[in-house]
């Protein structure tokens, strides 16, 4: 009965893996293509999510995630808000991440098969990058058959600039594409890790994202100061240690000054964030702080229900705390909260941002087995984890976007694949 199981689950992991690494083609289609009845992008991510579920429900040890499904739609029906897409949407990401690590915890795939899927998933990563760069060369118009989504970037001297990101539905996904893509350069040799990182800065660049430049370039002197193994190494101009200690200093600093900056704010408007603060970001975390204070103490468990962000924005959003509502009236505008952390409490509650955080947990511990140092693991995650996290996802629902949790399954696999053959310097 073991090897049925076994034989049954292999089949699934093949399938899941054949859709997984198409998520690129999936998304650029997907914006491209009318929808015939609905986007391709979502009969694509429909059929992973599907398959995830049946390799959960064929794995005995890994139910325990199903009934947690069920548990959390069951609460749905307790809220004021919510849609069952916006369910799916949702746990999307957490459980087809569940299937990745079961992949690389057990050994039901060959290393070759892996090794295939992940050459495939990235060479469809770089469509988009290099679509990006032809638009921005105006070799590719922004907009194009059923792509009309335009981003527009306000330069300092007032000019109004269109983003190239129309081939994707918004520059959000492309901003999480660049930044793994970059991700993936630390498991390469280091000197070609070295000038594809540059050429990825300057990518980054091109989308006038500034929070996609920002985390590439703290990616690229992270990796420098304690990712990279090879020749670089050796000519530091700054020693580890004091690297450490300034990034202490300098974080330490910033903190205490953000600290009181946010009070003084509070002080004197009775919010804590400017309201033009990130291009408006301000505005929008305030409106949500407000929902915040009518939270119960069932919406602080698990949320106000997935899906219901838009619908919080319209209730508490006011002349007072949303500025477009005193210049231009009545608006049917309606905003997600613009921050990974603050949406994933808004929708699934505490009982939620534990569950990511086990998640990570998962991650850390199957990786632990894979070198002997404990520290390469620690660094690892903190560029996979945090550098992203605190940045891109300080603007943007990344956890939101099924592209993030696509792209962290390979890495994984990449992660493990480079594991086998590499092992860390000795760290002094």
């Amino acid at each position: 009965m073991e090897a049925i199981v076994h034989t049954k689950n292999t089949s699934l992991n093949i399938i899941f893996l054949e859709l997984l690494s198409l998520t690129p083609l999936f998304i650029l289609l997907g914006n491209i293509v009318p929808p015939f009845p609905i986007k391709l992008h979502l009969i694509g991510m429909g059929l992973i999510f599907v398959t995830s579920l049946f390799i959960l429900l064929n794995n005995p040890n890994k139910r325990w995630y199903l009934y947690f499904l069920g548990f959390y739609l069951i609460i749905q029906f307790f809220q004021e808000f919510w849609n069952l897409r916006s369910f799916l949407d949702f746990f999307f990401g957490s459980t087809i991440l569940i299937c990745a690590i079961d992949i690389v915890a057990n050994p039901t795939i060959s290393n070759q098969t892996l090794n295939k899927y992940i050459k495939r998933f990235l060479s469809l990563l770089w469509i988009p990058i290099i679509i990006a760069i032809l638009q921005f060369l105006k070799v590719i118009p922004i907009t194009f058959w059923n792509a009309t989504y335009i981003n527009l970037a306000y330069a300092a001297d007032g000019s109004v600039i269109p983003r190239p990101n129309g081939l994707l539905y918004h520059g959000s996904e492309l901003s999480i594409i660049i930044c793994f893509m970059t991700l993936f350069q630390f498991f390469k040799k280091e000197k070609e890790a070295f000038w594809l990182i540059v050429f990825l800065i300057m990518v980054s660049m091109m989308t006038y994202f500034k929070a996609i430049v920002g985390c590439i370039g703290l990616l690229f002197i992270y990796y420098l100061g304690f990712v990279n193994r090879g020749v670089l190494s050796n000519f530091r101009i700054i020693t580890k240690p004091w690297l450490i200690f300034l990034i202490a200093l300098g974080g330490g600093i910033i903190s205490l000054y953000a600290i009181n900056y946010f009070n003084l704010v509070h002080h004197y408007t009775g919010y804590y964030f400017p309201e033009q603060m990130l291009t408006g970001r301000g505005s929008i975390w305030n409106i949500y702080l407000d929902a915040i204070k009518d939270f119960s103490l069932f919406n602080y468990l698990f949320g106000a229900g997935t899906g219901s962000s838009f619908d919080l924005f319209t209730k508490y959003a006011s002349p007072e705390n949303f500025y477009p509502l005193r210049v231009n009236g009545k608006t049917d505008i309606a905003y997600d909260p613009h921050n990974a952390m603050l949406s994933i409490f808004i929708d699934g509650g505490m009982f939620c941002i534990l569950l990511f955080a086990l998640m990570y947990r998962m991650i850390r511990t199957q990786v632990k087995s894979w070198f002997p140092s404990e520290r390469w693991n620690l660094r690892m995650l903190t560029g996979v984890i945090f550098i992203p996290l605190l940045t891109i996802g300080i603007t943007i629902v990344i956890f939101d976007m099924a592209i993030y949790w696509c792209c962290l399954c390979f890495l994984l696999f990449k992660w493990k694949l480079f594991s086998i053959n590499k092992t860390p310097i000795n760290e002094h």
